[in-house]
């Protein structure tokens, strides 16, 4: 809990330093990248500082890809 008011100091920093630049320079489809990507990670910092466990992305990425993999394996067989 102590760690969230530095996360949040930090991304304000990074979005003031950032985003101007990027308006100025017409820079529309890296500033939405940029906007998701650090929304994103502040997310996870932010569920990280109040102690909540998160998964790999491995689980994910696994779950995805193994029905597919089982299916890939049986037409081999």
């Amino acid at each position: 809990m102590a760690l969230l008011p530095f996360i949040l100091l930090a991304v304000a920093a990074i979005v003031l330093i950032e985003v101007p630049r990027m308006r100025r320079k017409r820079l529309k489809k890296e500033l939405w990248s940029f906007s998701v990507l650090l929304v994103l990670g502040t997310a996870l910092c932010v569920s990280k500082a109040l102690g909540s466990h998160l998964r790999s992305p491995l689980a994910y990425i696994s779950y995805v890809f193994k029905p597919m993999g089982e299916l890939l394996l049986k037409m081999i067989s």
